[in-house]
């Protein structure tokens, strides 16, 4: 008999009854538990690790990095000499070139931002010089261009010279070479002087102005 079976029997014949054992039953697997479950343990990790990080000091990611070196004094005085401080040019040529390069091209920039910023503001739509609407290449289409450039250029004064330089508008105008009038070929009137205007003595000089010689022989004589 296996073990406990006669002490089993013993108490059948005796009129006793035992109780059933007690066994605990296995817990039904449920995927919604289970899923419940690791979100617990999930956030109960989570709780933790924020609570170890509270406790903890944040040190700044630049501390950490190696330190820059800087710039000796020689390494200071060797860059200053690169610039010519009597000339103020670069020593080297090529950086010379460039920075002339980029300083004409901020130039040009600020020159034309500074006119727009101009023709914008003026109450005055035209030019005082040579009575020309500002606005008009802007207004005007681009198929026009080569239209209007092979146009006649007709004068916009009655003069052929520039007022200002007093300089004919062959030699100094504002519009391109083949656009420019043409002044008009005019021959001088011939002054015609009174007789009793003409000297023949120069009062600068003390001298006739011919025959200084014969003449002031003449005056000792008489």
């Amino acid at each position: 008999l296996p073990p406990g079976a006669a002490e089993d029997l013993r108490h059948s014949e005796a009129g006793c009854r035992m109780p059933p054992p007690l066994v605990a039953a296995a817990p039904a697997l449920d995927s919604s538990g289970a899923d419940a479950g690791q979100d617990a343990a999930g956030s109960w990790l989570t709780d933790l690790q924020a609570y170890e990080r509270a406790g903890r000091y944040d040190v700044h990611p630049g501390l950490l990095q190696p330190r820059v070196r800087g710039k000796t004094n020689a390494e200071i005085a060797f860059e200053e000499r690169g610039f010519c401080t009597v000339t103020q040019r670069f020593r080297d040529p090529s950086r010379e070139e460039r920075q002339q390069t980029l300083e004409g091209q901020e130039r040009v920039k600020h020159l034309n931002r500074a006119r727009d910023i101009q023709v914008r503001r003026e109450r005055k739509d035209y030019d005082i010089v040579n009575h020309d609407n500002r606005l008009d290449p802007l207004r005007k289409p681009r198929g026009r261009a080569n239209a209007e450039a092979c146009a006649p250029s007709f004068p916009s004064t009655y003069v052929d010279f520039n007022i200002v330089s007093n300089v004919p508008f062959d030699d100094h105008h504002w519009a391109a070479p083949e656009q420019r009038t043409r002044a008009r070929q005019r021959e001088p009137k011939h002054r015609l002087v009174p007789a009793s205007n003409l000297k023949d003595f120069n009062i600068v000089s003390n001298r006739y102005r011919r025959d200084h010689e014969e003449k002031a022989f003449r005056d000792q004589q008489l």
